[in-house]
């Protein structure tokens, strides 16, 4: 094969002068390690490995010498070099042929390959591109564009790696992530069914009435909690409340009102006091004010929740009750036909100076009191429109036949169909006493 000089032809008797010190600085340092970067220089003429090889080591380059493509592969395969000079023209395997092998192989890491050929045509640089090299020379060579090119070529292998860097970075992060969802969720689930728990009995036989409950989250769990207590001879308190929010923030602010609402120890219930042996309800709207002193005094995080509260005396068929911000109480009377009562009043948690009105109401036998979230009357369908309170006054009148826990899947049903889907937007849960004296 011909030995192309590395001169301009018009000073062939001029010596080969490299970069000065300060052109070449750290040219061949691996900046990572400061240490030589390694070039592999193929080509089949010893004079020229030779003369390529002394240009890369005065410029800080540790060059490594092949005679052709098959010896260069093989170096590769045991000891992966990031840096390569090819001669185009080689027997055997040419440079081209080369760059395929190359980019079929399993080498680790990126090599990029620098191709010297004396070809200018369009065709010949297609061809070159098309088998995987990624730059090229012209011969003769000239030396400070050989050195610009290798830079060039460490430039983009540095981008490269750390492009590589941040992908193993973020392929370790997602797995961490997914290992992490893995144990959110089953921790969620848990909660879900910790939530579910505080919800004791969905039906409850009383001598005078049976109270039917249903609470389903939107999420894992939600900020939804209907339920009822003993409040003394002759007397029940149910309520239905909804936090702001969702989530797990929302859920542990639920958790923390069941403690003060549902339990039936007299010491344990803010709706409860105990005088002279026996067991008396605090006045509804008494409770209304201790919890909203209590929210605001502890930090819930910007939290509020909506509340109706309602005393319900089973002898009588009176009841006391509040509406905090919460929808307004539906009775649906014997005969199938659906009212409002109250009016509605201030969130709890968001003023200091909210007050609320004690309202009153009374059951006649057979009828039916229902407690619900805004959930329902919120929920869309598919064009944007809500159930509303006319789509759930409208149900209620069309399942009067049903009672109790039958009552409220039925009613769950039909809010399905008007979604679409049985995947609701908002927790939705709702409480129904059926009066039967």
């Amino acid at each position: 094969m011909t030995i192309h000089t590395l001169t301009d032809p018009k000073s062939a008797a001029r010596p080969l002068r490299p970069p000065s010190l300060a052109e070449m600085s750290t040219s061949g340092l691996d900046r990572a390690s400061d240490q030589p970067t390694s070039v592999l220089v193929i080509d089949d003429s010893a004079a020229q490995r030779r003369l390529i090889s002394r240009m890369l080591t005065e410029w800080g380059y540790m060059p490594i010498s092949a005679a052709g493509a098959a010896e260069a592969l093989a170096l590769l395969a045991e000891h992966p070099i990031s840096l390569v000079v090819c001669d185009w023209m080689m027997p055997e395997i040419s440079g081209p042929e080369f760059c395929a092998e190359l980019r079929k192989s399993e080498m680790d890491g990126y090599a990029y390959v620098i191709l010297l050929t004396s070809k200018t045509g369009r065709d010949a640089i297609a061809v070159g591109l098309e088998s995987g090299a990624d730059d090229f020379l012209r011969k003769p060579v000239h030396p400070p564009e050989l050195l610009a090119r290798l830079r060039a070529g460490a430039r983009i292998l540095q981008i490269n790696a750390e492009l590589k860097k941040k992908n193993n970075l973020l392929h370790q992060t997602l797995e961490e992530l997914s290992a992490l969802y893995v144990d959110l969720d089953r921790d969620l689930q848990t909660a879900r069914d910790m939530q579910h728990a505080l919800l004791r009995d969905p039906i409850v036989d009383l001598p005078q009435a049976q109270l039917a409950f249903m609470l389903r989250a939107s999420g894992h769990v939600g900020g939804d909690l209907v339920g009822y207590f003993p409040a003394g001879e002759g007397r029940i308190g149910m309520f239905s409340l909804d936090v702001s929010g969702h989530g797990v923030s929302a859920a542990m602010i639920t958790a923390r009102l069941a403690s003060l609402l549902a339990a039936h120890s007299a010491e344990r219930n803010l709706c409860l006091r105990r005088v002279g042996g026996r067991v008396q309800a605090v006045a509804p709207v008494e409770v209304a004010r201790s919890l909203n002193r209590m929210m605001l005094r502890e930090d819930m995080s910007g939290h509020y929740f909506t509340l109706c509260y309602v005393l319900f005396d089973l002898t009588q068929g009176t009841a006391r009750f509040i509406q905090a911000g919460h929808p307004l109480p539906l009775i649906l009377d014997a005969h199938g036909a659906v009212r409002e009562v109250g009016q509605a009043g201030l969130p709890i948690g968001l003023l200091e100076d909210a007050d609320w009105v004690e309202q009153h109401l009374t059951l006649a036998a057979g009828d039916r009191l229902f407690l619900y979230s805004d959930g329902w009357v919120e929920c869309p369908n598919h064009d944007g429109v809500p159930w509303s309170e006319a789509g759930l006054c409208d149900a209620l009148m069309r399942n009067a036949q049903m009672r109790g826990q039958a009552m409220l899947d039925c009613l769950a049903q039909d809010l399905e169909v008007h979604l679409g889907s049985d995947e609701f937007l908002d927790d939705i849960s709702a409480a129904v006493l059926h009066f039967h004296p």
